[in-house]
This record gives structure tokens, sequence and C-alpha cells, in this order.
């Protein structure tokens, strides 16, 4: 298992101030996903950053991935879920592909897309790092219910499964980063 590693103040003259890691973590499920990622921005802006319809097609993209990036790349995979159903954004998917999004379009879901009424039932959005085995099978799902205002000890979880497709759509988010000291547990480039 690979901790966060962050520490909360960094001392500024004679008094502590929060680092900016902190702050992120603050945030809940999104500032978690960011520091696994190392990347301050959504998942959908990271480069080289792919999204799908269904973890099967995530993890063959991801096995694409491995083999095709450096030693010192790791292969993440994140999922988004929210209020949409899978079968909503369907209009999303890339022409000719059966479960790769189109991503410049497919950002639109974090706020409303146009001509979708949300029906699923999840009432707020949730980003969550997929931690996997060697042989790409999930190990577990890592979570945070809400920032620090509603989440006061900043309680992780990590689940075994994610909300159910009637309940949220998933769009699953594959990404090439910089191995770090906050990677997830998740595959190597060049295999």
């Amino acid at each position: 298992m690979q901790k966060i590693c962050i520490r909360k103040h960094e001392p500024f003259f004679l008094f502590p101030v929060k680092t900016h890691e902190y702050s992120t973590y603050e945030k809940g499920c999104m500032g978690l996903n960011m520091l696994r990622l190392n990347f301050y921005g959504e998942a959908f802006n990271a480069q080289g950053a792919r999204a799908f319809e269904n973890l099967p097609a995530a993890v063959k993209a991801q096995e694409e991935m491995i083999r095709t990036n450096s030693k010192d790349t790791r292969i993440v995979i994140t999922v988004y879920q929210s209020n949409y159903l899978n079968s909503q954004l369907t209009h999303l998917l890339k022409p000719g592909s059966n479960a790769e999004y189109d991503l410049d379009a497919i950002k639109m879901v974090r706020g409303s897309v146009p001509g979708v009424t949300p029906m699923g039932k999840l009432t707020v959005f949730d980003f969550v790092t997929v931690h996997q085995n060697n042989d790409l099978s999930v190990r577990f799902y890592e979570t945070m219910d809400y920032g620090v205002s509603q989440n006061p000890n900043l309680t992780v979880k990590h689940k075994s499964a994610l909300y159910s497709a009637d309940i949220a759509g998933s769009i699953y988010i594959v990404t090439p980063i910089k191995e770090h000291i906050r990677t997830p547990l998740c595959p190597r480039g060049v295999k």
C-alpha cells in the first residue's frame, strides 16, 4: 500500500503554514486523486489521458500504454462517477468506437452535458483511484467522501466495488504518470 505521505504544516518564520499538498488533500476525492496522479487538475485534463465506458476497455488500453511507455511511467486508472447513467453518455463515444469516449466532449460531464438530464441517484460526483495487482486486476478502489468541511477527519475509504450502474454512470480514465512517492499501486510501462 502506498501511503499518502503529506505534511500538514511547514514552518514559516514563527508560524506554521499549511502545505499545498495538505490543502489539496482537504478537497476530498478530487484532491486525493490529484495527489495520487501528482497532477493539480482533474484527471480528464492530464497529459496522455484517455477515457472509457467500462473497466475491461480501460484495462485493454492500459495494457497498450504499458507496452509503449518507459519503465518510470505508471499507468493509472481513475474512475469518475456522477449522477448520469452510462446509457446517457453513448453519444460521446469516439466515432467507430464502442467503448472509448471523445475526451474533449466528455470533459463537459463535470458540469452539465447539453441535452442530458441526470437520471442517476448519486447526489455528488466521485473521483476514485484504482489500485491494481500486477495482473491488472483491481486490488481496491480508493476514495474520500467530501472534503474537510463535511469529513473533518479526512477519512479515506478503500472499497471493493464502485457504485452500481443504476445509481451512477462511470467514466474510466487511463493516465500515464511518472512514478512518485504517492503513486497508487498500478503497473509500470514496458512489459
